[in-house]
């Protein structure tokens, strides 16, 4: 009997958290491998991203995320004193018209949506500037 439970420990422990980025059972994460997927490019990691309500922020340069096509929240914060949250500084998500979107901020995060379609790819960016004088984000689209 120890066995058993033992085995049933190691193969629960083996699938993953429920952090929303793998193994989870988060609403809007697909595990199923159905293909659609959001990434979001952070430009020079300055912000800090959660993709679909994740627990915790990312600021890895890219942040792939199998989810079930909809409309996706997405929130940053600046990753540090030293970056700042900004108008226009995200790219591609619902309400870009063209030159970026400052999301809708509440304190020192800003949020958006981006709808993604089943079995596809969908790709936004987001850069927080530099907080002392607001330079740092006129990149080449990252998404092109």
């Amino acid at each position: 009997m120890t066995r058993l439970a033992l085995g049933l420990l190691v193969i629960f422990a083996a699938c993953g958290g429920d952090d929303g980025t793998t193994g989870g059972h988060d609403a809007g994460i697909d595990s199923s491998g159905g293909g659609t997927q959001l990434v979001v490019k952070n430009v020079l990691n300055w912000c800090s991203v959660k993709v679909n309500g994740a627990a915790t922020g990312s600021t890895l340069a890219t942040i792939t995320v199998p989810v079930t096509a909809g409309m996706i929240p997405i929130t940053a914060t600046a990753a540090s004193a030293t970056f700042k949250i900004d108008t226009n500084m995200w790219h591609h998500t619902d309400g870009d018209t063209g030159t970026g979107e400052t999301g809708t901020v509440v304190g020192a995060q800003s949020s958006v949506m981006a709808t993604v379609t089943a079995g596809t790819t969908k790709c936004v960016w987001v850069c927080c500037p530099f907080a002392n004088d607001g330079h740092g984000c006129a990149v080449a689209d990252q998404c092109p």
